[in-house]
């Protein structure tokens, strides 16, 4: 298993993590990559479908399609949010995802601020 894996498996069950070493920059760099696809969803208008890509993209997993994320849209880390069917979610939320969010299906989130 590879150390981003590891590293990000750790914080989902709830490990301590040592952020005066190689986790820090693990952490870091994931953190630095998957803010470049936050600013993609987040500077322009995109469709449903290209929207989904790139939530894709930063989660790591096929969003499923009946899935709709509205930007714009901010997290922590980003790639250890879990959504499945029939999920959406409003724009303007910020997640903290390092220790993993997990949305099972059905769930609506109308809310705004």
């Amino acid at each position: 298993m590879a150390e981003k894996e590891i590293v990000l498996k750790k914080a989902r069950q709830g490990g301590v993590l040592d952020l005066s070493s190689e986790e820090l920059v693990t952490i870091d760099n994931i953190v630095e990559k998957n803010t470049l696809i936050i600013d993609q969803i987040n500077q322009k208008s995109h469709t449903v479908i290209e929207r989904r890509a790139l939530f894709s993209k930063l989660f790591g997993y096929q969003v499923p399609e009946s899935t709709d994320i509205k930007a714009p849209f901010n997290a922590d880390v980003g790639c250890q949010t879990f959504v499945k069917e029939n999920v959406f979610i409003n724009k303007d939320c910020f997640f903290m995802d390092l220790g993993g969010i997990w949305i099972d299906r059905n769930v609506k989130n109308w809310s705004t601020r």
